[in-house]
């Protein structure tokens, strides 16, 4: 379980949302995903974990979201709503459990097939990330790397792996990041829930690409989302961690809504198209 002030911290991806959702008469679920702060896999070890198949496609979207929806007693079809890494999990959920998904709303990362044909190294570009070991230069600079990530302006790529944070921090650019998205509130809400739980959680993300592949063979895994799904897609124009161009195929498979201006960080407000309405 959560206590009142963790629920308010991972809720405030959402915030603009939950409001008009539920005055819509939707009733609405903002869980974390497992690793980040609240989740019981975010307690040790700064929330790293060696055993990463807890986060495939097989646990999380054909386990932990039917489990959730069963402990809480949600029946039937559910509207599955995800943004970045929860888009990609929002869009395995329909292709594990589909007679569970009612329709699909993503946003920021685009849907991609399971790879089924051959694994795609991914090692050299993870390795750019901390690890259990090597944490501490994004952990003792995190005010400095949430202002990056929670901001409209593009940040630089290289702030964001092993070393940019200190080059930036000494070359004292930092000061041109306001973390516009974020209010001093809540900027100190994730200041003090990574403090208090690691970074190890959501930095277990980038190290899961083996763990996805082997879960992907599985032939009961659909290789499409199915067409009787209606799929809704959100991407900003100026997304500086996946450009507009990684979501041409988007336009194919799904309603596209293209959000000029719009960050990565689609939900923040801004754009009345994600918010559906105030």
């Amino acid at each position: 379980m959560w206590s009142k002030k963790e629920r308010s911290a991972m809720q405030l991806n959402w915030k603009h949302q939950l409001g008009p959702w539920a005055r819509r008469g939707w009733r609405v679920l903002a869980p974390a995903l497992p690793g980040y702060a609240g989740t019981s896999w975010s307690e040790a070890e700064g929330g790293y974990t060696s055993d990463l198949t807890r986060y495939g496609p097989k646990a999380v979207a054909g386990g932990s979201i039917v489990a959730l929806l069963d402990k809480l007693g949600v029946e039937g079809k559910v509207v599955v709503v995800g943004h970045d890494w929860g888009a990609v999990w929002a869009s395995r959920f329909a292709l594990v459990k589909p007679d569970r998904v009612r329709a699909l709303v993503t946003m920021s990362v685009p849907f991609f097939p399971p790879n089924k044909v051959a694994y795609t190294p991914l090692e050299d570009y993870v390795a750019q990330f901390p690890t259990s070991t090597d944490r501490w230069p994004i952990a003792l600079q995190l005010w400095l790397f949430l202002r990056l990530l929670f901001n409209t302006q593009p940040a630089p790529p290289s702030a964001l792996i092993l070393g940019g944070l200190q080059a930036l921090a000494d070359a004292g650019t930092h000061a041109n990041f306001s973390c516009d998205i974020l209010t001093p509130l809540e900027l100190q809400h994730y200041l003090d829930s990574y403090t208090q739980y690691g970074l190890g959680g959501a930095l277990n993300w980038y190290g899961l690409w083996p763990v996805r592949y082997a879960d992907e063979q599985d032939q009961a895994m659909l290789s499409s989302l199915p067409a009787d799904i209606p799929h809704f897609y959100i991407h900003g124009t100026n997304d500086c961690f996946l450009p507009a161009a990684m979501s041409a195929h988007m336009h194919a498979i799904a309603d596209v809504r293209v959000l000029e201006g719009a960050s990565h960080w689609v939900t923040d407000g801004r754009y009345e198209d994600a918010e559906g309405g105030k």
